[in-house]
């Protein structure tokens, strides 16, 4: 798969999108139920292809080569300002889930495989004083080494190990359906000199147990926008477009059309495979072992612990990777000479920031609904729904029509943001 070839687009596009974001399915999938989450996955691509198919049509006509390009023509000055704050916003926030999860991840692997008593209740995922201790040492630890590299202003290195993130992506994705359909057992926490727990797999579900839609009033409600944030998430890499039509081998629009639909089809079938058979897997014990908001956090087995380093090394350098972009936005939107002494106070501020917030902020849940719903939907379908709105030639009925279902999507996910911070599960 070359750069610029057909099939290297797609995996490139690919890659871009799917994260550690697809492993919070499963929950989401628990809190909305199977129906409402198979909904929401569908939309979510609809809505992120819909996106995907203004911005190329946008190129052909206009032959755009970034966001702040398409905004500034579109509506001038404020939307090209507000475009650039969104593109600092997804990956800063990004690089905070990241530290999450990393630090999330060492000290599972601690307990889960060395043996160190860092939780009060591992089941739950609550970390005694110890643990604590080593989560906030962790996150600062990466801080010091990340920064090392996040300063760095060439990132083609970086760039190069990102492969990691794919291949532990593919690792995980490959491991969480095998082992949805033969099941597995762990340790018995509340017994430990006990029988293990067994899970027997997707084939021995108790229909009676399972989710297919939450009917619990406004709460159902308040997830469901929760969860139309965190899905729109998972399908977040707009931005890479513009780069893609400029690197892709006879870069036509309909070339560019086949690469969206292949990647689209090809992330609704991986988001449905991972997020549904993972929740019917561990629903069998969910009274005493609930659903990680990470799901391989919730199988703690030797294959799944080797899909954990992989994704811990993944996660290691994606911090200083996704720091680059965040830091050239805020030059840009700032007009800040890049002097070298601006360029260390601006990386070591958004580093530094981003670290106090993952000590401070733990809920994983919270960050994927936040930034799925308020940078990622403008980024995915808002900024350019308006720029297309603003500077087709002629809008079709078909035109309008998806213009209004992008317009509802985003008030969707939008409060789903807001419902994070203030509204969201334990």
């Amino acid at each position: 798969m070359h750069e610029g070839s057909l099939r290297g687009s797609i995996f490139a596009l690919l890659a871009s999108a799917m994260g550690t974001g697809l492993f919070n399915l499963p929950e989401r999938t628990r809190e909305i139920g199977i129906i409402p989450f198979a909904v929401f996955v569908f939309l979510g691509g609809l809505f992120s292809m819909i996106g995907m198919v203004y911005i190329v049509r946008l190129i052909a006509q206009c032959k755009f080569k970034s966001y702040g390009e398409m905004s500034m023509a579109a509506y001038g000055t404020p939307l090209k300002r507000f475009s650039e704050v969104c593109i600092i916003i997804y990956p800063w926030g990004i690089t905070i889930c990241f530290q999450v999860i990393f630090a999330s991840f060492i000290c599972q692997l601690l307990h889960d495989a060395l043996g160190q008593n860092l939780y009060d209740d591992r089941a739950k995922e609550q970390l005694n004083s110890t643990g604590n201790l080593v989560r906030i040492s962790v996150n600062l630890g990466c801080l010091l080494l990340t920064s090392i590299f996040a300063l760095k202003r060439n990132i083609s290195i970086l760039q190069k190990i990102a492969i990691i993130g794919v291949v532990s992506v593919i690792f995980n994705v490959v491991i969480v359906v095998i082992i949805s359909l033969t099941g597995f057992k762990r340790s018995n926490q509340m017994d430990p000199d006990g029988p293990p727990v067994v899970y027997h797999g997707i084939f021995h579900v108790d229909g009676s147990k399972i989710n297919w839609f939450s009917t619990d009033g406004l709460a159902s409600a308040s997830l469901i926008c929760q969860g139309m944030a965190s899905i729109l998430f998972c399908y977040v890499n707009h931005q890479m477009l513009f780069p893609l039509s400029l690197s892709l081998k006879r870069p036509s629009q309909s070339r560019l059309l086949k690469i969206i639909n292949r990647v689209h089809v090809v992330e609704l079938l991986v988001y449905s495979m991972v997020a549904i058979p993972a929740y019917l897997l561990l629903l069998e014990h969910i009274e005493q072992y609930k659903i990680a908001a990470v799901v391989i956090g919730s199988i703690p087995i030797t294959v799944v612990t080797v899909g954990k380093v992989l994704m811990l090394a993944a996660l290691f350098f994606a911090v200083p990777l996704n720091m680059f972009p965040a830091r050239e936005s805020f030059f840009d939107a700032t007009l800040i000479a890049k002097t070298n002494r601006n360029h260390i106070i601006v990386t070591m501020s958004l580093m530094c920031s981003s670290t106090a917030i993952a000590i401070g902020f733990v809920k994983v849940n919270s960050y994927f609904g936040l930034l799925g719903g308020t940078a990622g939907v403008m980024m995915a379908g808002g900024i350019p729904g308006l720029c297309y709105f603003k500077l087709r030639e002629k809008l079709t009925k078909v035109d309008i029509a998806t213009l209004v279902l992008c317009l509802i999507i985003t008030v969707i996910a939008s409060v789903g943001a807001v419902l994070s911070i203030f509204d969201a599960p334990s």
